[in-house]
């Protein structure tokens, strides 16, 4: 009797989902390990390793990054980058496109790109990136690297994720975010913007699922900002109504100048009622909004609160009993619960008692000083 015996499995012959769930275990070194091996292992592995440019904290990782071998490497295979993280002056200036930098592939010039101001700028080292992070960085110059930070994010249409931790020129930004981002599909602008938010928020682009403002003040008048800002951003017109069906996260941190009602109510009904997350110190806001009749129509509309209910939301107010039980009512799925500081009294008791039946942890003061506080863990 003769038995068949079936052909070894080799890298090349091994199923793609197999070999992608393989490394997903690997760590860069055991990827730089694995180009070692063979030409077929190389090829293979080349892309995956090549695809994250990690963040540097060490000088002297950006030092060894910035020799020539390491440069001609990456030249030659920034083509597979997908995420990019951008965090110290060197590494802004090497990685963004700029007018006087000219990048190298092959030895041959990669070539040139115009910017809708007429600009030319080359084309830079990443144009497949998915995720770009740049991090916060205080230049020498003011906005030095707007118009880097512009084309590097046109020369990428597939990004899905943006993170802008670097402050930039209002009107820089608000082009950038709302011109040339049509499939970004997670927004977070760490750094500070000072414009009008309306119209920030009412130009996102429509493929949204995330968004994070984390210091946006509204201004619509032409003397409160600098005088190198066009005018024409800080009452920038809605462009066209866009509706936000796909988002589901809204975090928003800053001061809008008591217009939360003519901001925030229009760009939260169109959002319908895929919106379930709406995080920030403006949600205290809304959840104290309740002797306001569209506020309260809105809120009892779109079950958009999260999952913990925290008493920093109100560090600014001074929530009655009252209030917070409607709070609680309108939260269905609280899960952590943490009003320490605030006044907890029958109400808010019997609205946890009656209506979070996810709860998990609860963090409530029982009345007078901090010792008396008790959290409890909810099985």
């Amino acid at each position: 009797m003769t038995f068949a015996i079936a052909p070894l499995s080799t890298l090349a012959t091994l199923p793609t989902e197999i070999l992608e769930s393989i490394i997903l275990f690997l760590s860069q070194h055991d990827l730089a390990q694995c180009v070692r091996i063979s030409r077929d292992w190389n090829e293979a592995m080349i892309p995956h390793l090549w695809r994250t440019i990690p963040v540097f904290r060490k000088e002297k990782h950006i030092k060894r990054f910035m020799l020539p071998d390491s440069q001609l490497a990456l030249c030659k295979n920034a083509v597979y980058v997908r995420e990019l993280q951008v965090q110290r002056e060197k590494l802004y200036k090497q990685f963004l496109p700029s007018r006087q930098q000219i990048v190298l592939s092959d030895a041959a010039a990669a070539g040139i790109v115009q910017s809708d101001n007429n600009a030319v700028f080359t084309i830079g080292p990443f144009t497949n990136l998915r995720v770009l992070e740049l991090h916060h960085l205080q230049p020498l110059r003011k906005y030095e690297f707007d118009e880097g930070i512009s084309e590097i994010v046109r020369q990428n249409p597939s990004l899905r994720r943006l993170k802008i931790g670097i402050e930039m020129e209002p009107t820089a930004l608000f082009s950038l975010v709302t011109e040339h981002v049509s499939s970004l599909q997670e927004l977070d602008i760490e750094a500070p913007w000072r414009g009008n938010v309306k119209a920030l928020l009412d130009n996102l682009p429509e493929s949204l699922r995330t968004v994070r403002l984390n210091d946006v003040a509204h201004q619509v008048a032409w003397e409160d900002i600098e005088s190198s800002i066009d005018p024409r951003a800080v009452s920038a017109p809605i462009k066209r109504p866009l509706q936000h069906h796909t988002l589901e996260s809204l975090h928003i941190d800053g001061n809008l100048e008591d217009q939360e009602e003519q901001i925030l109510l229009p760009f939260l009904e169109g959002c319908n009622q895929n919106l379930k997350t709406f995080l920030g110190t403006r949600m205290a806001y809304f959840l104290l909004s309740f002797q306001n009749a569209k506020m309260s129509h809105v809120i009892s509309k779109m079950r958009f609160f999260g999952t913990h209910l925290h008493g920093d939301y109100f560090s600014h107010t001074k929530p009655t009993d009252s209030h917070l039980a409607q709070v609680i009512c309108f939260g269905a799925n609280w899960t952590h619960i943490d009003l320490l500081n605030q006044h907890v009294g029958p109400l808010t008791v019997a609205a946890i008692v009656d209506n979070c039946e996810r709860l998990e942890v609860l963090d409530i003061m029982e009345g007078g000083g901090p010792e008396q506080g008790s959290k409890t863990e909810i099985s």
